[in-house]
């Protein structure tokens, strides 16, 4: 493009030659090129071009640094927001998965208990006395986070489990068999847990526990089909 196509008052087709004009003899006058019409004489076409380039950097330059004004004013608010919100998500969260299970708390129903251990091959002899002294156990919880610690004492035996939400750890089904075991949140009150058996064979087990808004513990336990359901009360 020509340089006078962008600048039209520079053009040497104008009338008047140089701020002087015909009254003044023809004389130039120095100034700027950019604001006083010229004559060919007083521009070379190098001039020309580097004030081109130099008005389109200025005005290129301007545009870009409000634009970058403006970001710089935007992005610490919205960074703010941002990282305001997502911290707020998850303290939400977490304060709806860590369900308060410490305490001491006492059975007050059980449903299908024997049925659980004839699935799991427990003979006669022992069912009797197993559903005898799991009769009315103790049970104590401690919690830490998501991490529990659970007593469950008996007549018979006392057995201690410890594990965290959300990572796998050793423990016994309830005929005694060795398992791993991976605890997840089900619900914001609730605990599910599938048991892989390390070895052998067997019906899929697995145990839940949930808290009620009536303050009661809900403890399942699963082996195939059969469902036992114990019902605690805390102390």
């Amino acid at each position: 493009m020509h340089f006078f196509s962008w600048y039209p008052n520079l053009s040497p087709l104008r009338g008047d030659r140089g701020r002087g004009g015909p009254s003044t003899g023809g004389k130039s006058h120095p100034a700027s090129p950019l604001t006083t019409p010229l004559s060919p004489l007083c521009i070379t076409p190098k001039q020309a071009n580097e004030w081109r380039h130099r008005c389109r950097e200025k005005t290129l330059g301007t545009g870009l640094r409000r634009r970058q004004q403006t970001r710089n004013q935007a992005r610490p608010n919205t960074s703010t927001t941002i990282r305001y919100t997502r911290a707020t998500f998850y303290c939400t969260e977490m304060e709806k998965k860590c369900a308060d299970f410490s305490g001491k708390w006492k059975m007050k129903s059980s449903e299908n208990f024997e049925e659980l251990l004839k699935a799991l091959g427990v003979n006669v002899f022992l069912r009797k006395i197993a559903v005898t002294a799991a009769s009315s156990p103790a049970v104590e919880i401690s919690q830490q986070d998501e991490t529990l610690s659970i007593k469950t004492s008996t007549s018979v035996r006392t057995t201690n489990v410890s594990f965290t939400v959300g990572q796998s750890f050793n423990e016994a089904t309830v005929d005694g068999r060795p398992c791993t075991s991976f605890p997840k949140w089900e619900t914001d009150q609730k605990i599910s847990c599938e048991q892989t058996l390390q070895k052998g064979d067997g019906p899929k087990t697995s145990w839940t526990r949930e808290l009620t808004n009536d303050g009661e513990l809900i403890l399942t336990m699963t082996a195939g089909d059969v469902v036992c359901t114990r019902v605690y009360e805390r102390e």
